[in-house]
């Protein structure tokens, strides 16, 4: 029967060792870092808090605003449509408020032949 523990010593001298860059390395600011911390803490986390929740109430009243009523089978018509415009710019606040400045997007190549 298979035996599970230890690799043999000689399978461990051919395997190199590496770093795990995923691996949690000690987290040890100094007082700069510290009190630059604290300083964030105090007055710019508050202000990106207040703006994301608004940004997010403007935001789920345009979209109940533009689909209060609305047939479902159907597209919105333009008013409607222009009432759901400006959620992107909003999504875009919200986006910086949680520390994202810009998201990049890859789309693959097209493929040859097709």
């Amino acid at each position: 029967s298979p035996t599970v523990g230890r690799q043999p010593s000689h399978i461990l001298e051919r395997v190199p060792r590496v770093v795990n860059p995923f691996g949690l390395r000690p987290f040890a600011p100094g007082m700069c870092g510290h009190a630059g911390m604290a300083l964030t803490a105090v007055s710019l986390f508050p202000i990106r808090l207040i703006v994301l929740i608004v940004a997010v109430l403007i935001a789920g009243a345009l979209a109940v605003l533009a689909t209060i009523g609305a047939d479902g089978s159907k597209p919105l018509n333009a008013a409607r449509r222009l009432l759901l415009h400006p959620i992107q710019w909003l999504a875009r606040v919200a986006l910086w408020c949680l520390g994202y400045w810009r998201i990049p997007v890859t789309r693959p190549n097209a493929v040859q032949g097709v």
